[in-house]
């Protein structure tokens, strides 16, 4: 990186100037980042649904009282 030396007010005045002029939102680099995190997000998100569901699902499987399963024999 740059060594910055700010040794008057004014050196300290222009850097902010600077730093106010750079708009790291037009960065595409920043735009790539931003894209994958609303990815990976939305991925996230589906990931947890389906987790929630699942256990949803084996909570209400395991409170059943009973499961009764019919098999069909076949006679020979």
């Amino acid at each position: 990186m740059n060594d910055i030396e700010i040794k008057s007010v004014e050196d300290a005045r222009k850097y902010r100037e600077e730093l106010a002029a750079r708009r790291p939102e037009d960065d595409p680099g920043l735009a790539k980042w931003r894209t994958s995190k609303r990815y990976i997000l939305l991925l996230l998100l589906v990931v947890f649904f389906l987790i929630y569901y699942l256990i949803s699902v084996n909570i209400e499987v395991l409170s059943l009282p009973g499961l009764n399963v019919t098999v069909g024999v076949s006679k020979i």
